[in-house]
């Protein structure tokens, strides 16, 4: 029983909780953050807890530049679309079944515009959702 107990801790002082660095000069310049199509949303979360250390709605001026798709008499178009936001929030919540999950909220007003989540249980190996964004975003602080 005691040579299972240690392996047990052993085992458990492997596990990796901490977030993945991002380095945020790649998207911070002055006051202007800018998030190309395709940035992983941990490297967002990151970014945007690196300005804002708390959980509360910040003013900004924001876009999102996304692909819209929509058919036509069985033709796909796609076109740009912008999506302004002018608050932006970061959320951390951990599920009884130990999820955890770091969201970044965009809002135009009190609408929600777009959540970018990253998620992963037990250790930040084991990622659940990391989504890349569809298109560029762009705000100031």
């Amino acid at each position: 029983m005691a040579i299972l107990a240690c392996f047990w801790v052993l085992g458990c002082e492997s596990i990796v909780t901490d977030l993945p660095e991002t380095d945020t000069t790649k998207f911070i310049s002055g006051n202007t953050v800018t998030f190309p199509k395709g940035t992983r949303a941990i490297d967002v979360y990151n970014t945007v807890i690196s300005i804002y250390s708390d959980n509360d709605l910040h003013d900004v001026n924001g876009n999102w530049q996304r692909i819209r798709t929509t058919t036509t008499d069985g033709l796909t178009n796609q076109t740009w679309q912008a999506v302004s936001f002018n608050r932006i929030k970061h959320d951390y919540s951990k599920h009884e079944s130990g999820v955890n999950t770091h969201t970044v909220y965009l809002y135009n007003n009190d609408t929600l515009s777009k959540s970018i989540v990253y998620e992963w249980q037990r250790q930040t190996t084991n990622v659940w959702k990391n989504e890349a964004i569809e298109g560029d975003i762009t705000f100031t602080f």
